[in-house]
């Protein structure tokens, strides 16, 4: 039976989505009384992404954001309904949101919570969220403040007047008791503040991963090219334009040196595949500069004002774009290198019969070179294509 594994990434995503959509926020600096929101951070987190929202909302991107919100009407009707409601508008009041993830070692579930920084008003906000929760809704104490929850397993709860935190039950309450001095935070883990150092000017957003050494012993045999990955530190900032800058600590100068190969090669295919050039993606990709610095892979990108406006406005073409009006790409025949998709209502013949009707499934692999797009293959540890759980940075 098909399982489709809980991820990072997607645990990430969810938490976002759950600050926007619940619209509590939490604020920097003094506002909040907390100076260090690693401090609310429990120690056995693995990932740890910031974003400053106060700065976002200083950017030209924000306005993009928000006009790509008001391309969906139901997204539209959704934030005017919250803001009514609750009071928030999630873009204006929330200051910092901080995103926590420990290591989960092999369950399907996640425990990850966001901690959100600013101004809002609680009584309007929690009858907001027992209003979308109906009859599900419950609330429970944990010491002198009340956690909410529906049957989605959302919990919300109240640190201040500025500060809340959802998200996994058991992460909310550590968070709660280290507001009240109980328990060990991030800023007391050496290898998280030594990551969080690395952070260097003020950032749109920043996030760091630290690899447990039992997903390292795990990958050792994969064939992830990421599987001698000890730590990672991302920054991105939208102030003028758009910089990246992205570092993978690796197990020593040989991995750092064929994780920057690999990934310069693929810049270099992409670049001269002339399918990929017809997207008119060639100026963007063309920014990411791979290098090896001792231990360390790291990727750079400077994208210029102009450069970031028509990576965002093809986006918003593509989010205008529907199935039927999308043009159809006729891909060589087999004869010639490639499958010939004529039919879009067919899936590949390759394709195993029991993948079919699973289309999004992290194990697909991807067309031959007769395309002229470079191959990608995710393999799976132990080969096939049936879906298996396999190592990555945090053991998803």
């Amino acid at each position: 039976m098909h399982t489709r594994p809980t991820t990072a990434a997607r645990q990430v995503a969810r938490l976002l989505l759950c600050a926007l959509s619940l619209g509590f926020a939490v604020g920097c600096g003094g506002k909040a009384g907390i100076s260090d929101p690693m401090k609310l951070v429990p120690a056995d987190s693995r990932m740890v992404v910031n974003i400053n929202m106060s700065r976002l909302r200083q950017t030209q991107f924000k306005d993009r954001l928000l006009a790509l919100r008001d391309r969906s009407e139901s997204l539209k009707k959704k934030w005017e309904t919250l803001v009514q409601k609750s009071g928030m508008d999630p873009v204006r009041d929330i200051d910092t949101i901080v995103v926590t993830m420990p290591y989960q070692g092999e369950r399907e579930g996640g425990e990850a919570a966001l901690i959100a920084m600013g101004r809002f008003n609680q009584p309007a906000l929690v009858a907001w969220f027992k209003d979308q929760a109906g009859k599900d809704y419950k609330q429970t104490q944990h010491g002198n403040r009340a956690i909410h929850s529906n049957a989605a397993g959302n919990h919300l709860a109240f640190i201040n007047s500025t500060t809340g935190v959802a998200g996994d039950l058991n992460q909310v309450k550590k968070i709660l008791d280290l507001a009240d001095g109980k328990g060990q935070s991030a800023a007391q883990t050496p290898k998280l503040v030594e990551l969080k150092s690395k952070v260097t000017g003020n950032q749109t957003a920043w996030g760091v991963v630290s690899v447990p050494d039992e997903v390292l012993k795990r990958a050792k045999d994969s064939d992830s090219p990421f599987k001698a990955v000890t730590a990672i530190v991302a920054t991105v900032d939208f102030a003028a334009g758009m910089e990246v800058d992205f570092r993978a600590e690796c197990a020593d100068d040989n991995e750092a040196k064929s994780l920057t190969d690999k990934f310069n090669n693929v810049v270099k295919e992409l670049l001269e595949s002339p399918m990929f050039g017809s997207l008119g993606f060639g100026g963007i990709v063309s920014e990411l500069k791979g290098a090896q610095e001792g231990k360390v892979f790291r990727v750079r990108a400077n994208l210029p004002q102009q450069k970031l406006d028509d990576l965002i406005k093809k986006v918003e073409e593509a989010f205008k774009a529907k199935l039927g009006e999308l043009p159809k790409i006729k891909l060589p025949s087999t004869a010639e290198g490639g499958p010939k998709l004529d039919d879009d209502t067919k899936p590949p013949a390759s394709l195993p019969a029991d993948t079919k009707d699973e289309g999004k499934g992290d194990e697909a692999k991807a067309a031959p070179d007769g395309d002229g797009m470079p191959s990608l293959k995710l393999n799976m540890p132990g080969g096939g294509t049936k879906a298996k759980r396999r190592p990555s940075l945090l053991g998803q």
